[in-house]
């Protein structure tokens, strides 16, 4: 009976990393003011699409899948600096006149 019951968490646990990778895959991290699904912006709608792709793996081990959802993403280190520099990059200018400046500039949050 443990035999089995290991084997059943170690299948559905790497049925869930696969379903993670994909959809975490799948789409981008931030939509970048476009009309797709970001990871960071449509959660709900990701996670629905998660759970039903895991309830479709999971199937074949008469196993039911009651909630699933991301909670953490964590993407490499050169992955996360390219994104931070796109962000950075897309970020909107302020100019702002002051007495002690001709103009200066700054990046502004977006």
């Amino acid at each position: 009976m443990r035999l089995l019951r290991r084997r059943l968490q170690q299948f559905v646990t790497i049925q869930t990393e696969t379903a993670v990778r994909h959809i975490a895959s799948s789409y981008p991290y931030d939509n970048r003011g476009s009309e797709r699904l970001s990871l960071r912006d449509n959660a709900d709608e990701i996670t629905a699409q998660q759970s039903a792709e895991l309830t479709v793996r999971v199937r074949s081990a008469d196993v039911d899948i009651i909630e699933s959802r991301l909670t953490r993403l964590s993407y490499a280190p050169k992955i996360a600096q390219a994104m931070l520099r796109q962000q950075q990059a897309s970020a909107p200018l302020l100019f702002v006149r002051s007495p002690a400046a001709e103009v200066s500039c700054c990046r502004g949050r977006g």
